[in-house]
């Protein structure tokens, strides 16, 4: 029998039917083939994500790449597995209830087209 992972605080986003670690390994798998477009730039926001995803906190970990990339011109592929980390943790669904732009908004606004606004 698997045992399936259900969420027990506000933190623990994450909303999969399929066993916790499989679904926290894929969601750090994302994260780090993010962080690896980043390697060789010096910033605190990765000292941040590494610290956050040593302590298997994913929201934090996430949001320290979605600052470390903002200002920067990223590949698309860098907002693509940041994309998939933030839809695996649920932090879009999250997102609607905050009154202020959290982290998975910046994601999403650089997923948009070019020419799309970002109102």
């Amino acid at each position: 029998m698997v045992r399936v992972w259900k969420p027990d605080t506000p933190d623990d986003r994450l909303t999969a039917s399929a066993p916790r670690e499989e679904y926290q390994a894929e969601t750090e798998r994302h994260l780090t083939a993010a962080a690896t477009v980043l390697n060789g730039m010096s910033d605190a926001s990765l000292d941040d994500y590494r610290h956050h995803l040593a302590a298997a906190e994913l929201s934090a970990a996430f949001a320290a790449l979605v600052e470390a990339g903002h200002e920067r011109e990223l590949p698309m592929v860098f907002w693509k597995h940041l994309d998939a980390a933030a839809q695996r943790l649920g932090l879009y669904a999250a997102a609607l209830h905050e009154p202020r732009l959290t982290a998975a908004d910046v994601c999403r606004r650089h997923l948009a087209p070019s020419g799309a606004s970002h109102a």
